[in-house]
């Protein structure tokens, strides 16, 4: 487990206490929501203050400074992204929630991709077996659907082996260097906390208590997601 600073540990329990008070106090605002908007985008805030520190911390121009600058950037797409697509209903915000959370995941891969030694080939295997449970999600949900509209599951599947990718290189890193582990778990968290998003959106295929859980597991996996850059500091250290 990465060792944090105290500063680090400030801001993580600010967020937790953001999303701990907006979750007992949801029942003032619409059902759909599990916390009010403002405790959402403040604990999203705090959660992005974290990985921009961390990155300060980085000694520049070294594979962790890439690194940590990979993920910082990459939450601050998903984070946008989640955003938007809190409670979002126009097609264009939808797509603009999507967009930014698939820059923010094409971020994490080139992130993950360029530390340590890519041609392990454990990482490879870890690779092309998430790829592989990815592809066979997707074909599963959009076989639900009696009629795909072609380009919304084109999308879906695209989205779906972006999401294993990240899990993959994350689990490859982590198979190599144990104190990962967090990323690993976060990356796994996240892609899993995604699913039910790309089912609803692409053939419409909703579960309300899959997609509670869903929104659930999606700010614990940003957050291990953040804290893997201390993980990268102890291991240039």
């Amino acid at each position: 487990m990465p060792v944090l600073d105290l500063i680090a540990c400030f801001l993580l329990v600010v967020w937790a206490a953001l999303l701990a008070g907006g979750f007992l106090f949801r029942r003032v605002h619409p059902p759909e929501r599990l916390i009010p908007a403002w405790t959402h985008a403040a604990s999203a805030l705090s959660l992005l203050l974290l990985a921009w520190y961390g990155y300060l911390l980085t000694p520049a121009g070294t594979d962790s400074a890439r690194f940590a600058l990979g993920i910082a950037a990459g939450m601050t797409f998903g984070l946008v992204g989640g955003l938007l697509l809190a409670g979002a209903a126009a097609p264009r915000r939808t797509l603009a929630g999507v967009s930014a959370s698939a820059l923010g995941h094409i971020l994490y891969v080139g992130a993950l991709a360029q530390y340590g030694d890519a041609f392990e080939s454990v990482r490879w295997l870890a690779l092309s077996l998430c790829l592989v449970a990815g592809a066979l999600a997707g074909r599963t949900v959009l076989m639900r659907a009696r009629r795909p509209d072609p380009v919304r599951a084109s999308a879906a599947l695209a989205y779906t082996l972006l999401l294993s990718t990240t899990a993959g290189f994350a689990a490859g890193l982590a198979l190599t260097a144990p104190l990962f582990s967090v990323l690993a778990v976060g990356a796994l968290l996240l892609l899993f906390s995604e699913l039910p998003l790309v089912a609803e959106l692409s053939v419409g295929w909703r579960l309300p208590w899959l997609s509670t859980a869903s929104r659930l597991l999606r700010a614990p996996a940003q957050a291990l997601i953040v804290v893997s850059i201390w993980s990268a500091l102890q291991d240039f250290v």
